[in-house]
């Protein structure tokens, strides 16, 4: 049987904070949206693995400073801009994680704020709208890039049913919007 827990805590004016935890690892995330919004700061995810009656004290957790912003534009071959699909960016800082994302606009169109490095780009499952998923993009930022996107039709499946032996049924089908 698997269990949740979640934990929250708002920090003090200086950035320090208390939370009592169990033995067990714990996935450390920030609720970034006022930090990216208003600061220009993307927060860092983590985990971080406790034992019981473990008082652990001076953890710091670095945000990093947005200097650059990866945009560009998710297209689907014959379909034009792709709404409503997130695309993100991974990157890791020595053992830290930092994640960006952006939502595709009715035209394609995204855009997030990141820093320097070499970031992993990946877009959302594509595959409700009739397009392959495409694979994710590795790509060094050193300032404002753009990482366009063609995706194309999802490619004809074969289905072949059990029917009465000595006969069989084969169904070829493709997705495709008119």
């Amino acid at each position: 049987m698997t269990y949740s827990f979640r934990r929250q805590v708002t920090s003090a004016a200086d950035g320090t904070f208390s939370l009592g935890l169990f033995g067990e690892t714990w996935s450390i995330s920030f609720d970034e949206f006022d930090a990216a919004e208003f600061r220009g700061l993307l927060a860092p995810q983590m985990n971080v693995a406790l034992t019981d009656g473990e008082l652990r004290e001076g953890v710091v957790f670095v945000f990093m400073t947005t200097t650059s912003t990866i945009s560009g534009t998710v297209t689907g071959v014959g379909v034009g801009g792709v709404s409503g699909t997130y695309v993100t960016a991974d990157v890791m800082a020595g053992a830290t994680n930092y994640h960006a994302s952006g939502f595709t606009l009715n035209d394609g169109t995204y855009s997030f704020r990141v820093f320097n490095g070499t970031w992993q780009i990946t877009v959302g499952n594509v595959s409700d709208q009739g397009l392959a998923n495409p694979g994710p993009q590795t790509r060094t930022i050193s300032g404002d890039t753009v990482v366009d996107w063609s995706l194309p039709p999802l490619p004809p499946s074969l289905a072949l049913q059990s029917v009465p032996p000595g006969q069989f049924q084969i169904t070829l089908t493709r997705s495709e919007e008119h």
